[in-house]
């Protein structure tokens, strides 16, 4: 039972990391400098100094580290805004790419996918020497499974890997 639950934990934050089921954003303002986004990024068990967690709003103490589950993501973001996201969840098998673009307003980083519809992500995002931290405070998740999404904040560190 309790593996089936993690199961379902790692299918929902793929699921929000990839924008498959994001909210869409509407006060984009145009692309904004995005030069120091531009090249690979990645967050991994193996590279020090990354993360990719969920946590309760209401108590950040409780969060799931996705580490635990050998997942990653791997960010390339290339001049015109276009980017390409991987991510994988061995567990499940799961492999996803998605293409968009990203632009920037203010301390924001909205990342549109070419789906049609497309659907739209906002992180709120800092820079500390090769890090890239990626907060997005307005989500929600299931935590304990009672079908009651409550508020959670998706928190990812990546490493920029290539220039």
């Amino acid at each position: 039972m309790k593996i089936s639950k993690i199961a379902v934990m790692l299918v929902v934050l793929a699921i929000a990391l990839t924008g498959i089921q994001c909210k869409k954003s509407e006060d984009i303002t145009g692309v904004g400098d995005i030069s120091a986004f531009v090249g690979a990024w990645i967050a991994n068990g193996n590279v020090d100094g990354t993360k990719m967690t969920i946590a309760k709003k209401s108590n950040p103490a409780i969060k799931i580290d996705m580490f635990l589950f050998q997942s990653s993501i791997a960010i390339t973001v290339l001049p015109d805004n276009s980017y390409t996201l991987v991510i994988v969840v061995p567990p499940l098998e799961l492999d996803e790419t998605e293409t968009g673009s990203i632009s920037i307003d203010g301390n924001k980083i909205i990342m549109t996918t070419d789906g049609d519809p497309p659907e739209a992500i906002t992180f709120t995002y800092s820079f500390e020497g090769d890090f890239l931290s990626l907060v997005d405070n307005d989500n929600e998740f299931d935590f304990d499974f009672d079908g009651v999404d409550e508020p959670a904040i998706f928190d990812i560190i990546l490493k920029k890997v290539v220039d």
